[in-house]
């Protein structure tokens, strides 16, 4: 008799242990997917959320219910979604890190759904747009993401939202984000807001370090990933139709990278599709507009900001001197400025692109490139070392 007790009494144990790590896990929310609403800023930033916002931004974009969005890769994660052009609506800023074209496209869709946009910023990462493979990245899913309204309350989206829950309470990764959370052992690298902008934390990947991390992988790219953008301006061209369609109010822009690294795609042998690329969407937007019989959204380019895009690489001491952590991720205060310029009348840094001024445009890029590299020869070459390239 008493043999026939053990496994009732071990289905009892396991059943309050499972009750109890549940219970912690709610209680530390490690993903915020029950207090998002009440939560603050200091609360979100408890956890580094970098590798599950697929997981947990679409699930805030139905509390924020936001009409203006920032949308794009890590590379636009630093844009405050916050403007006097935005006085009125409710800003979130929808970027993930490496976040696609076809993932910008479902983001759209989905915060549409929730609550029709109004305004749109959505920053062209040209590493994204050149890159074929993956068309989505690990942890987004298809059921989180709604095409109309009718969709937030569909099955598919329920049953999703139930395995997110289980998840944050009963998986092992949970377990071990909750007691990050809770004790401050490990902080996280990067600070995280409400609005759904993230910024880095340490200075481990700032300066020359960011740049010899960020130049390693564009190296991996080039060496390991089909790089073609035709695929991915299709896809623009729906995000583009998708939002003349429902009239947003959206304006473009390439997103700024340092100098260093237009040299290096360069390098890499990458010219004509970097310069193909700018002329193409230039191009795009154009014709999109007027096959939508609507004006042409604003586009622009910041990669010709003398002093910011060939401004000097710093050592990690004086990083935060930079307008970037890292050569492609800009400091809040570039973002602020960049928002400024797309969303007033007068620009400071910033022009709005045309078929008409491209090629000046680029020009004066590769001329900023030419005068950096000449004037930084040792330290450019230094750093091509240290990424490897030969």
């Amino acid at each position: 008799m008493m043999t026939n007790k053990y496994p009732v009494m071990l289905v009892l144990v396991a059943s309050v242990f499972a009750a109890a790590v549940g219970w912690f896990n709610y209680t530390a929310d490690p993903y915020l997917l029950f207090g998002f609403a009440d939560a603050d800023n200091k609360r979100l930033g408890r956890i580094d959320q970098f590798n599950h916002m697929r997981v947990t931004k679409p699930w805030y974009m139905r509390e924020i219910k936001a009409t203006a969005v920032v949308a794009g890769s890590s590379r636009s994660a630093r844009l405050h979604p916050e403007h006097p052009a935005w006085t009125g609506e409710q800003g979130y800023n929808l970027a993930a890190p490496g976040m696609t074209p076809q993932e910008i496209l479902r983001y759209l869709q989905h915060a549409h759904a929730i609550t029709p946009l109004s305004k749109v910023m959505l920053g062209l990462d040209y590493e994204a747009f050149i890159r074929t493979q993956p068309v989505t990245k690990q942890g987004f899913e298809e059921a989180r993401l709604a095409h109309s309204a009718a969709d937030l309350n569909s099955l598919e989206s329920k049953l999703q939202y139930a395995s997110d829950v289980l998840d944050s309470l009963f998986s092992i990764t949970g377990l071990t984000r909750s007691i990050a959370a809770t004790t401050g052992v490990s902080p996280p690298p990067r600070l995280y807001f409400k609005d759904g902008t993230w910024e880095t934390a340490t200075t481990s990947l700032t300066g020359r370090g960011g740049y010899v991390y960020i130049g390693k992988t564009v190296i991996v790219a080039h060496e390991s990933v089909e790089l073609n953008p035709q695929r991915n301006l299709a896809v623009l061209e729906e995000i583009l139709r998708f939002c003349y369609r429902n009239k947003i109010d959206t304006r473009l822009f390439f997103t700024p990278t340092h100098v260093f690294f237009v040299d290096l795609w360069q390098r890499l042998g990458y010219k004509s599709m970097w310069l193909d690329f700018h002329r193409q969407i230039v191009a795009l937007n154009r014709r999109v507009a007027e096959e939508s019989s609507a004006t042409a959204f604003p586009l622009w380019g910041f990669s010709h900001a003398d002093g910011i895009v060939n401004e000097p690489i710093y050592r990690k001491k004086n990083a935060h001197q930079a307008w970037y952590d890292d050569g492609v991720h800009t400091r809040a205060r570039l973002g602020e400025k960049m928002m400024n310029d797309v969303w007033s009348e007068e620009a400071e840094l910033g022009l709005r692109l045309t078929p008409g001024n491209i090629e000046a445009y680029l020009s004066e890029v590769l001329a900023l490139m030419a005068d950096f590299n000449t004037k930084n020869g040792p330290m450019v070459s230094a750093i091509h070392r240290d990424i490897g390239l030969d």
